[in-house]
């Protein structure tokens, strides 16, 4: 072979191999990604990037307010914050946790009842229950907040799966779940889907005065020298049969049930539903036994939020993959004979002692 010859057989081999990976570039450039440490990122002001929003974000790096705004759950808890005797820590998503598990066995989803207002995190039922199980911290996670109602719950659903829990423990609150979800399922478009009623709007919301001023207040004096203030007349707003708002609120409640009982077919993974009831539900046996007398919005109260909470029961119950699991007769019970299971004021989040119960 000349030397010509040779030439052109390397200058053919060379342009064939650069015509090869231009083409396997052009079908296939994902096999040309720089390396890690050489890429080159494009911000994005629609997505900034993660580590600001926990660290560097200016609307929640100042303020003290454990709660902040958010444009798909209404309200979210600032992640990062301190933690008390009654509130938090909360971990960088946000959520009362001491530290965020790769894989949690549990995931329990509520509000403040289920955050744990009044207690300290471990003195909150989630903690208080994985305790009782002989669990380790990393086996439960905590996706609760306060101000948060069956709408919230759905969403937090579809992100539980992440951490591949066994069991999903959804706990509602009838002390204002009903109108909690009502309202974000009327605010926010995301959640048109879920509206039981398309004709209604947030303006059938009613105006409910918190925290309920002391005139309506009832001050119960047990025979054993406690006494209780109860707050009938606001729980009452979220349990009233003839406020459109009440009715498509509970509809709600049974219709995010029922959509992720639907999700968890097929998938292992188990639901747990639960109803949490009013501090007003919980007194109601040990009022009766006393012989107090009531003021009409307690019988009220307790009237029509005994058959919610058993509407709701029956449908869950009717479920494939749920299971129901009652607290409301626990509590009741537990309240003919103690007086610390919720704080003497108006407060209607439990004490420890309450959270044990539940």
């Amino acid at each position: 072979m000349t030397k010509k010859e040779l030439w052109l057989l390397l200058t053919s081999i060379v342009l064939t191999v650069f015509l090869g990976l231009g083409v396997i570039r052009w079908l296939s450039p994902q096999l040309f990604k720089a390396p890690t440490d050489s890429q080159v990122v494009r911000l994005s002001k629609e997505l900034p990037a993660f580590y600001e929003t926990v660290f560097h974000n200016p609307a929640e790096k100042e303020t003290a307010d454990f709660l902040v705004n958010d444009p798909i759950t209404l309200v979210r808890a600032r992640p990062l914050a301190p933690g008390n005797m009654l509130f938090g820590p909360h971990d960088v998503l946000g959520f009362r946790n001491r530290l965020v598990p790769n894989v949690a066995p549990i995931v329990v989803i509520g509000d403040s009842q289920t955050y744990g207002n009044n207690a300290a995190i471990e003195a909150n039922w989630p903690n208080q229950m994985r305790r009782h199980a002989g669990l380790p911290p990393t086996s439960l996670y905590s996706m609760a907040t306060g101000g948060w109602g069956a709408v919230q719950y759905l969403n937090m659903f579809t992100l539980a799966g992440k951490f591949q829990p066994r069991v999903v423990i959804v706990a509602y609150y009838t002390g204002n779940d009903p109108l909690e979800s009502f309202k974000a399922a009327y605010a926010l478009d995301q959640w048109r889907s879920l509206r039981p009623d398309p004709a209604l709007k947030l303006s059938d919301l009613p105006n409910v005065p918190f925290p309920a001023p002391d005139s309506e207040t009832w001050k119960a004096d047990f025979k054993d020298g406690s006494a209780m203030v109860y707050t009938p007349r606001l729980r009452f707003y979220s349990n009233d049969p003839k406020s459109p708002a009440v009715v498509a609120g509970y509809g709600i409640m049974g219709e995010t049930a029922r959509i992720m009982d639907e999700a968890v077919t097929g998938t292992g993974s188990r639901l747990v539903f639960t109803v949490i009831p009013t501090k007003e539900l919980a007194y109601s046996l040990r009022i009766e036994a006393e012989g107090l007398t009531q003021p009409p919005a307690y019988g009220e109260l307790i009237s029509h939020e005994m058959q919610h909470i058993e509407r709701l029961r029956e449908a869950i119950s009717k479920l494939p993959n749920s299971r129901y699991v009652d607290v409301v007769g626990p509590l009741r019970q537990a309240a003919l004979k103690s007086s610390k299971l919720y704080p003497a004021d108006k407060d209607g989040h439990p004490l420890p002692d309450g959270y044990a119960v539940i």
